[in-house]
């Protein structure tokens, strides 16, 4: 676009509205703001400055910077303090990069190429007016599939640095950036928070989609860094900094890896520098192949923080947060296009977190992972479908996880498979509510609540392994589970003391063989009886909870069972000879004294 001073001059002599209109085309989203302003009141000089502009008193300038054969502000200086121009653009008409700039008599400016411009000749500055953010046009970026916008993106970051902070705002584009955006922690030594927005998430264009609406910073190259990153120079904590409203993607020749990372390393300079009540708002990141352990987000050391809206695709881990504390991540979604990343979250240590609203697809490993002794977690609310991982929830090594209102959808991949898995280190893990494939308890595993769960074909796909090898006993395993939605049975199975090798009685009584799946000695034959199994010696005073299956007629304790196996004793009806026990009956077993004695039996047909 281009218009001579004239045409300028002849346009402000029209409507207010007209020239703010005008100067918004021109300038950008940070010069309308002021401008807006500027018509209600005038107390300020800035203000003051920009209504001489919309008089139209103001003159007229190319660009920012040399180009071409037009006036430029740089080759210009102003003829007395207070003097206002209107530039047409940075390097070109209409780039984004122009705006409204006053003169200063100020002899220390500093020159950034984009709101202090300190000319060729005479003594002073010209000084851009604004309000609010700095756009990344003004310091180079064009947003038009230019590599050269990295640079820009930089220099407003460091603009921002020195002004103590801001924002800065990426225009709807696609920026091509070719190395790692650094972002600063501190300047003077004092935490500044810095906040990047954008103008929606858009996905990338595509040779036949064309450009989209939104904004997409593009990684092209072959560097592994991080996208965007922290200095590690500057060690410092930061605070208050916040990403919204971006696409992140690497792509066109990157290898798979990180989207973006907080260093973080305990112990490290300044006390392992934390990520203090940031924010991530409507944004996706997009990686290219899985590279193991790398995630496309790494908040490492984050405190505090909150996590919300974000869409996740490619890559090995989507978000991971190591030695983390009070993070909040709400409706984090998964998308198939490159397969989803193949573990969405890995928490290793910290805790305090809530995990709510999140939806995940075209995923191929676990789902959730919790590791390194995490604990005080909550997740509320998660759903998965058309996955196929081998563990979708794996408490590796956790304690305290509050897990309600899972459904973990259909696996038409890699059956069979585990939805949730509770290894033997940990603790106080309570699951209410949900739909789930088969649950996994490992032996030494210590207060395991699971219940009102609905569990598909729940006596083959709960499973609860053999404690009896394990130095660690498993303590306080309760699980209600149904198979169907109610008035269904639910089929409960507690262990309060620790459990053994348990074992099937006779084709149709269940002693947890089928419902956990056990391995090792679980079935005990006595002396070439068929048919005749026992139970392991038990604690003294602990109880089991067993569900008969099928309509059933089961003896009492026979002889020539294998050494390892208890009596156990029945209520026998004298006149049969044995228990006639219908299906769906629940027996209660105390181990006192050397053997197993039925203390209840109750038919379960809530």
């Amino acid at each position: 676009m281009n218009r001579s001073k004239r045409e300028v001059e002849n346009r402000a002599e029209g409507p207010v509205a007209e020239r703010r209109e005008l100067l918004g085309n021109l300038f950008g989203v940070g010069a309308i703001a002021v401008l807006g302003g500027c018509v209600a009141g005038e107390r300020d000089p800035e203000q003051a400055v920009a209504t001489q502009a919309l008089s139209g008193a103001a003159s007229w300038v190319d660009t920012v910077l040399p180009a071409g054969t037009g006036v430029s502000l740089r080759g210009m200086s102003g003829a007395s303090v207070g003097a206002t121009v209107l530039v047409g653009g940075r390097t070109a008409a209409s780039d984004g990069g122009g705006g409204v700039f006053s003169w200063m008599a100020d002899l220390a400016a500093v020159d950034d190429a984009a709101t202090i411009i300190v000319p060729t000749t005479g003594q002073g500055a010209w000084k851009r007016i604004f309000s609010g953010a700095l756009d990344i046009r003004w310091f180079g970026a064009v947003g038009r599939n230019s590599a050269a916008d990295g640079p820009g993106i930089t220099a407003a970051l460091a603009a921002a640095a020195r002004r103590g902070g801001g924002t800065i705002f990426v225009p709807a584009g696609e920026y091509f950036i070719t190395r790692s955006i650094v972002i600063p922690r501190t300047f003077g030594g004092q935490p500044i928070p810095i906040s990047i927005i954008g103008e929606g998430a858009a996905l990338p264009a595509t040779p036949t989609s064309g450009k989209r609406n939104g904004s997409c910073l593009r990684w092209i190259g072959t560097t592994t860094d991080p996208t965007v990153t922290y200095s590690s120079t500057d060690t410092g904590d930061v605070y208050f900094h916040s990403f919204e409203n971006l696409h992140f993607l690497r792509g066109d020749g990157f290898p798979g890896g990180s989207c973006f990372a907080h260093p973080y390393v305990a112990g490290g300079p300044n006390g392992a520098a934390r990520w203090r009540s940031c924010t991530i708002r409507n944004c996706m990141f997009a990686g290219g192949p899985a590279v193991p352990g790398v995630a496309l987000l790494e908040i490492s050391g984050g405190w505090n923080c909150l996590l919300e809206n974000v869409m996740l695709d490619g890559g090995d881990i989507g978000i991971r947060s190591v030695a983390g504390s009070r993070l909040e991540l709400a409706n984090i979604t998964t998308y198939q296009k490159n397969g989803g990343p193949q573990r969405v979250l890995y928490l290793d240590g910290g805790g305090g977190h809530v995990i709510r609203n999140c939806r995940f697809e075209g995923n191929s490993s676990s789902l959730i992972t919790v590791t390194g002794g995490a604990g005080a977690i909550t997740f509320d609310q998660i759903s998965s479908e058309g996955h196929h991982e081998v563990v979708s929830i794996d408490l590796d090594d956790a304690h305290d996880i509050d897990v309600r209102n899972v459904y973990l959808g259909a696996n038409p991949f890699n059956e069979p498979s585990t939805a949730l898995r509770v290894s033997g280190k940990c603790a106080n893990i309570t699951v209410n509510h949900g739909g789930l494939k088969p649950i996994s308890i490992e032996a030494g595993a210590k207060h395991v609540h699971i219940q009102d769960v609905l569990v598909d074909d729940a006596l083959n796909r709960v499973f609860l392994q053999d404690d009896s090898g394990s130095v660690s006993k498993t303590v306080d395993v309760v699980v209600k589970v149904y198979e169907h939605l109610p008035p269904a049975p639910i089929y409960s199975y507690t262990f309060t003391k620790g459990m053994f090798d348990a074992v099937s009685l006779n084709d149709g009584v269940m002693w947890f063989v089928n419902a956990y799946n056990l391995s090792g000695n679980n079935l005990f034959r006595g002396g070439g009886v068929p048919f005749w199994y026992g139970i392991e010696a038990g604690h003294e005073g602990q109880m089991i909870t067993v569900l008969v299956t099928n309509n059933s007629q089961i003896y009492g304790n026979r002889a020539n069972l294998p050494p390892k196996a208890a009596p156990f004793h029945l209520v026998i009806d004298p006149a049969l000879g044995y228990a006639s026990v219908p299906a769906n009956s629940v027996i209660r077993f105390l181990f006192t004294a050397g053997a197993w004695y039925e203390i209840s039996r109750s038919v379960n047909n809530s």
